[in-house]
């Protein structure tokens, strides 16, 4: 070989050698981004779990109070009655005098 063509050979070896790394570099940055992707993945299972659970507990709670709150009215009907009543007898005894 000649000597042009070895330095056309060496050159094109540079470029190679040059486009190795490059492609190494973006293979493992990748892999970087890979990972991390999995572990936002996860992340936001957890994450998506947690507002399940809080989500759940909240209905409950409401639930809760919901029926409290229906028991207080009804306990608060019951005594409305029970006052107009009073106030009926009340009304009865002093007609009566």
């Amino acid at each position: 070989m000649d000597n042009e063509t070895r330095e056309m050979f060496g050159a094109i070896l540079n470029k190679l050698d040059t486009m190795d790394a490059k492609i190494d570099r973006v293979s493992n940055e990748t892999t970087a981004i890979r990972k991390d992707l999995n572990e936002f993945k996860s992340e936001m299972y957890e994450f998506k779990s947690e507002m399940y659970k809080f989500r759940k507990e909240t209905n409950e709670r409401f639930d809760h109070i919901d029926r409290q709150l229906r028991f207080f009215d009804a306990d608060m009907e019951h005594m409305n009655n029970e006052i107009a009543e009073n106030k009926r007898e009340l009304n009865k005894l002093r007609n009566i005098k």
